[in-house]
């Protein structure tokens, strides 16, 4: 026993001498190299401890993330929701599936279905509406009840995300055809299709972002950049607020007046002209949906036309008035979509692309909607709005920029944060009321050590100058603008700064780089 005794001591204390050693080493050995013992021993770590190697290994790792949305491998898709998940939306019940889209709530079907995909971004998703409520479900319900008995059951897919714009949408069908394989695509035009991809935050959110698919990926085109600074402005104020609105111009973006406004256009034609074709070539079916009277879409079609992309185009409303929407938000209820659905499938009864038993009826639609539904519109009819709507956009145009009283603001594209500091870019839209070019521009209050900052001025894509901000003044000169080639044609000014940093402005970090004061053309 005594020997025993003193066979485990001595063993006891050499087990506790080897961890002492291995203890030292690894100090050691990380100190000298940065690295632990370990690594050395046992090599660099797998590929599975850097990142997830497979899509649903992703999907799991990113299971517990607080946001709605994922990145998406493709930077033409930009991003979808988050795959495999059961979310909360705008208030809607959302189920997403393996590839980041909306599932579908009908039966699966054993036999090979008729395919329908409702192609967009909110409204086609179905912003603020259960998975059970949205427009390809109530469209499945209404075609699924009319048909013959021995004709293949039809399957409707949402492919939309809320905030996509015309080439996320058309490249994710293109990116997922295999998995998709539709024989019928309703696309559903509408103005976000000229704006930018969003990017993603590591929390699974939206937000502002380069979008490297675009002419210039620093702009950042989100709307009317300028409203958040604008409701800054007046606060709370309604009636200040109202008294703004007047004096901030139309949305030069949906002009189409401009460079950059003809550009997004064309980009947004050139892409449903692709699809068009490459529908055709698949024997599949393509309509377009205009859900409600635009600008944007007169001038979509007017390039349709031109392009000879033959899709017959389907109005649905002539106006959204307030009981037909969510009750804090513009976008459509749910009674208003269950109406978009039953003119959608009587369309696509009528033209006999899904088949109808001879005795079935499609369920009336409310009396509420005759007095919206919009009624169709010849060529010319869309020829002479698309001129109508650029001309009174012309006419509305200023030809000041003011910053200190929000004049002209609406005529910003992009990069404009919310305390008025001006982030990569700098582009707006002035009428053209004279020959010069009177900019004033001011240094960055909290990063002074970024001046002096040259900005480089350019106007309809000629560079015309450049100013220095200084440290301790504004900038402010007058410079000869080019010769148009149209004399009614307006100023588009961009500013390019030479460099900007990372600020935080109200809790949340922006990119700055000055401040601008008043942009005007003058005589």
């Amino acid at each position: 026993m005594t020997a025993g005794r003193h066979l485990a001591a001595r063993l006891a204390l050499l087990l506790v001498a080897t961890l002492a050693a291995l203890l030292l080493a690894e100090g050691a050995c990380s100190l000298l190299t940065g690295h632990g013992l370990l690594r050395w021993i046992a090599g660099p770590p797998a590929v599975l401890d850097a990142a997830p190697p497979t899509d649903a290994e992703r999907r799991r790792a990113a299971a517990n993330n607080p946001g709605p949305y994922a990145v998406h491998r493709d930077p033409l898709v930009g991003y979808a929701l988050r795959g495999d998940s059961q979310l909360e939306l705008f208030g809607g019940a959302v189920h997403s599936d393996a590839i980041g889209l909306r599932r579908r709530t009908g039966p699966r079907h054993d036999e090979k279905p008729l395919r329908v995909a409702v192609v967009g971004d909110s409204v086609a998703f179905g912003y603020g509406l259960d998975d059970d409520q949205v427009l390809a479900q109530r469209l499945e319900d209404l075609l699924a009840a009319v048909q013959p008995a021995d004709a293949p059951p039809i399957e409707c897919r949402t492919v939309a995300v809320p905030g996509w714009n015309c080439r996320n949408a058309v490249a994710f069908l293109l990116d997922h055809w295999t998995d998709l394989l539709p024989d019928i695509v309703i696309y559903l035009p509408i103005h976000n299709d000229l704006l930018d991809t969003d990017g993603v935050l590591e929390t699974g959110h939206r937000r502002p972002a380069p979008d490297i698919s675009t002419a210039d990926p620093w702009l950042s085109v989100e709307g009317t950049a300028s409203w958040p600074f604008v409701r800054a402005l007046v606060g709370d104020d309604i009636t200040a607020l109202a008294a703004l609105r007047e004096v901030t111009g139309p949305n030069a973006l949906l002009a189409d007046l401009t460079p950059e406004s003809h550009r997004r256009y064309d980009d947004n034609a050139r892409l449903l002209s692709l699809l068009s074709r490459y529908l055709r070539a698949r024997d599949a079916k393509l309509l377009f949906v205009a859900y409600e009277p635009s600008s944007y879409l007169w001038h979509l079609q007017r390039r349709l036309l031109a392009a000879g992309t033959a899709a017959p185009v389907l109005p649905i409303f002539s106006d959204i008035e307030t009981d037909m929407k969510l009750p804090d938000d513009p976008h459509p209820n749910a009674q208003t979509v269950q109406a978009m659905a039953a003119w959608i499938a009587d369309d696509l009864l009528e033209r006999g692309w899904v088949p109808m038993r001879p005795d079935a009826v499609l369920p009336a639609v409310p009396e509420r909607f005759d007095s919206v539904h919009a009624p169709p519109r010849s060529d010319e009819e869309i020829l002479a709005l698309s001129d109508a709507t650029s001309e009174e956009a012309r006419t509305q145009l200023r030809s000041v920029a003011d910053f200190t009283t929000g004049e002209g603001l609406a005529q910003v594209y992009g990069n404009l944060n919310d305390d008025g500091t001006v982030g990569t870019r700098l582009m707006l839209v002035l009428a053209r009321t004279g020959t010069t070019l009177d900019i004033e521009l001011a240094p960055v209050p909290e990063r002074l050590d970024l001046t002096p900052l040259p900005v480089s001025i350019e106007v309809d894509g000629q560079q015309v100058g450049a100013a220095v901000v200084p440290k301790d003044a504004t900038f402010h000169e007058r410079f000869e603008l080019p010769e148009p080639d149209d004399p009614l044609a307006p100023v588009e000014v961009r500013l390019i700064p030479y460099r900007w940093v990372a600020l935080p402005i109200r809790g949340l970090t922006q990119l700055v780089s000055f401040k601008p004061v008043r942009i005007a053309v003058t005589d």
